[in-house]
């Protein structure tokens, strides 16, 4: 895993910028160890797919436009510190699905979520502040290059999916601070 120091306002800066289509899949694991607004992708211009409001409500945003869903009315609370998950945003078009440990929470559609941008950087914001980076640790961070499917995101949390991913970011050896 990786260990994101908020506090020393770290994330993983990508080597180049990644397009994103509006079709797409972004999953990882991770540990929270705080409540704060905390990103687990950043995207270029101020965009990224994270959690909020004490561990809530996760939010996928491109430019102004956002999709986001209450943890807490699906999953029966918000998500707790220092347990591992499995957190994935599948994105079709203008709707994204999110999905906890392999099930899905529910979707989201903003019909004017029609833009495109790329992938930055993993555990923050690109170009933020430490008020947008990572509080924990994190490890196998994903992007497909398409929207999995509910039975192919079940399949991807217990390790048996055989689809590749677009990148994949292991993060299998401890780092960070």
């Amino acid at each position: 895993y990786y260990d994101f120091q908020k506090a020393d306002d770290e994330v993983i800066q990508l080597a180049s910028t990644i397009a994103m289509g509006t079709t797409h899949t972004l999953s990882c694991w991770f540990k929270h160890e705080g409540t704060g607004i905390q990103t687990y992708f950043g995207f270029g211009s101020g965009a990224y797919f994270d959690i909020q409001n004490t561990l809530d409500d996760f939010v996928y945003q491109v430019g102004s436009q956002a999709c986001t869903i209450d943890i807490s009315d699906t999953y029966g609370a918000a998500l707790s510190e220092n347990v591992w998950y499995h957190i994935v945003a599948v994105r079709d078009g203008t709707t994204v699905s999110f999905y906890l440990n392999g099930v899905k929470l529910g979707s989201n559609t903003n019909g004017s979520m029609t833009g495109t941008d790329s992938l930055e950087t993993l555990g923050g914001e690109y170009g933020s502040d430490v008020d947008y980076t990572i509080d924990g640790k994190g490890r196998d961070f994903r992007m497909y290059d398409e929207a999995l499917s509910d039975d192919q995101v079940a399949s991807l949390y217990s390790n048996s999916l055989n689809v590749t991913p677009l990148h994949w970011w292991k993060c299998d050896e401890v780092a960070g601070n």
